[in-house]
């Protein structure tokens, strides 16, 4: 019976972390919260020195691929936020040492454009460097699939192929207008997912993104893209030109408000195991915040709220809570289930294109040999 109530306690404590996440981090907790949820507080713990030894044993690489394409990249992020805008700007040198640490720190990912966005992201919300290097790296190594940031990006493409299986199913007026389009869904969702928003949102609306993220893991991007497109689908069924579907589906993130932040963390239709009807409006839930609590730094007016459901909510954020992919209920736990199904069948797509290509080149080459054998007879 102990033993149950103790179970009991610790499924509230963690319902309670879920609906915090979901209603938005005090900003004076976020960067303490993201790296407990995220785990990367106890991998720096466990090596307190591997940042600073990263930096001092590569401080002279200049020449290495990933040096070189890291270089390339600074100044394309975030190129009108004054702290990475010119090469002598306050993150850049940050965010240099950051991504070649990550490249030397996992040799096998190296470095991929996308990481870039998450890192000066991460920059501007945790306190020092060797955080922002902990969180980055349990992100990928942890949070994401294998392959998300491979030079064939084929992780990130099986989740794209599996979000288009989810809109198909679940938005199918959405999904034909794409097709008559046509518009490749995966084409312009490739990047929300690999800079885990960071790159398309506004501000305020990604650190209420990473909220959830740090904790619900990976199901938080396609809740996310799924409740996106659910907001603006009246928009692009009745009101876009058929000729800017594609801009207007690309620029959809630009166009969320801290106002639309409550309605997007919640869990979508598609975790919910319901259709589309077909093109509901974008109030859904606007009104629910206009993150006056958290101002700049978004968060705070929900998570009130949540706090106000126990006092000991706040201890609760720091309480070794264990990084899994959560559900508030059966509905969402059988959601999670079918995206990682969805996934399989994309990855086994992905590898059967990749045979035929192979198959193909095999051929290509057996018959460049073959013609320049007859061409010497």
């Amino acid at each position: 019976v102990a033993h149950r109530a103790k179970e009991e306690e610790l499924d509230e404590e963690l319902q309670l972390c879920i609906d915090m996440g979901r209603a938005g981090i005090p900003r004076e907790f976020r960067a303490e919260v993201w790296q407990k949820w995220s785990g990367s507080r106890h991998r720096m713990q466990r090596s307190p020195r591997r940042y600073a030894q990263l930096i001092t044993d590569h401080l002279d690489d200049t020449k290495s691929r990933a040096a070189q394409e890291i270089e390339l990249d600074l100044l394309r992020t975030f190129p009108t936020n004054v702290n990475y805008a010119f090469a002598t700007s306050a993150n850049v040198s940050k965010l240099r040492r950051v991504l070649k640490a990550f490249s030397w720190h996992n040799p096998g990912i190296g470095y991929c454009q996308g990481m870039s966005h998450v890192a000066a992201f991460l920059l501007l919300v945790l306190p020092d460097e060797a955080s922002v290097f902990w969180v980055l790296a349990t992100v990928i190594e942890d949070h994401l699939p294998p392959g998300y940031y491979s030079p064939d990006l084929a992780g990130s493409h099986a989740d794209q192929l599996a979000l288009s299986a989810i809109v198909r199913k679940h938005m199918p007026v959405l999904a034909a207008l794409f097709a008559e389009a046509p518009l490749e869904l995966p084409i312009v969702t490739l990047h929300w997912f690999l800079t885990i928003y960071t790159s398309v949102c506004d501000f305020r609306v990604a650190l209420r993104i990473w909220d959830a993220f740090v904790l619900e893991g990976r199901q938080v991007l396609f809740r996310v893209a799924i409740n996106l497109l659910s907001m603006f689908e009246h928009y692009l069924l009745h009101d876009v030109d058929p000729e800017m579907l594609y801009m207007e589906v690309l620029n959809l993130p630009a166009k969320l408000t801290p106002a639309d932040c409550d309605a997007l963390m919640q869990p979508s239709d598609w975790e919910r195991g319901r259709s589309s009807n077909g093109g509901r409006s974008r109030g859904i839930s606007r009104a629910a915040t206009d993150d006056s609590g958290g101002g700049s730094g978004g968060g705070g007016g929900g998570a009130a709220a949540v706090a106000r459901r126990r006092p000991s909510v706040v201890a609760s954020l720091f309480s070794p809570v264990k990084r899994l992919l959560v559900s508030d209920d059966a509905r969402t736990k059988q959601a999670s289930l079918q995206l990682e199904q969805e996934r399989k069948n994309a990855l086994r797509s992905i590898r059967a294109e990749q045979l035929q290509q192979q198959r193909r080149a095999s051929a290509q080459s057996e018959e460049a040999i073959a013609r320049a054998a007859g061409l010497a007879s």
